[in-house]
């Protein structure tokens, strides 16, 4: 949806199907929310801000549905807004993190800590401009880092396979992924939780609707 009444069509989205919603600034996403870095050559010019009161109004709104909160396309001023207001667990679905790949988007240890805070997860990508290269290893040690700042309940895949990324495996070779992780001295359980347990109990905790006040009902 793009204008800004489209808070109200939240429970209807929520009835087709839709689960998780990224907070960036596209025609196809929430106009009110900064957006991070880069981005087609239209919304290079957005300005990079946090979020408005509407903005903050969808957030509240998409909780309450039972809708989950990605902040891959976050500015960080966005990110920052969001996660001082959730109430349930955030995600970051796909990126990286600056400790391993000095990448404006990619996710510092403040907000690292941020998300896990809410009990999220931050999905780690396996791109050049996530990990800054494209083998196993260098996905394995982003997801290393979250690990080991945060906890291992917070480390999850981040494919991002949209075919807008250049990866050098695919979906039948996750394998590798397994490999790298294990040659970093991830045990089976911490394997077994980073690639799927993990995002299914956010998803199972994110997708019950939370009780609505009386006074949570959106304006237009």
């Amino acid at each position: 949806t793009g204008a800004g009444g489209g808070i109200v069509f939240l429970p209807v989205f929520t009835l087709l199907g839709l689960s998780v919603t990224e907070s960036r600034a596209t025609t196809m996403a929430l106009p009110w929310f900064g957006m991070a870095g880069g981005g087609r050559w239209w919304l290079r010019h957005v300005e990079k801000g946090g979020l408005t009161e509407k903005g903050r109004a969808v957030v509240r709104r998409m909780e309450e549905l039972g809708m989950v909160v990605d902040i891959a396309h976050c500015s960080h001023a966005c990110v920052a807004d969001i996660l001082s207001m959730s109430r349930r667990p955030v995600v970051s679905s796909h990126g990286g993190v600056q400790a391993t790949c000095d990448v404006n988007r990619n996710l510092t240890d403040q907000e690292i800590r941020g998300v896990a805070k809410t009990g999220g997860v931050i999905g780690i990508g396996y791109w050049d401009g996530a990990v800054c290269g494209t083998s196993p290893r260098d996905t394995a040690r982003a997801m290393k880092h979250v690990r080991d700042l945060v906890g291992i309940e917070h480390v999850a895949l981040g494919s991002d396979y949209d075919g807008a990324v250049t990866v050098r495996f695919d979906t039948s070779q996750l394998v590798q992924v397994t490999q790298a992780l294990m040659d970093e001295g991830f045990t089976e359980d911490e394997i077994r939780a980073a690639m799927g347990e993990n995002a299914l109990r956010v998803l199972r905790e994110d997708l019950e609707p939370l009780r609505m006040s009386v006074d949570s009902v959106p304006v237009p």
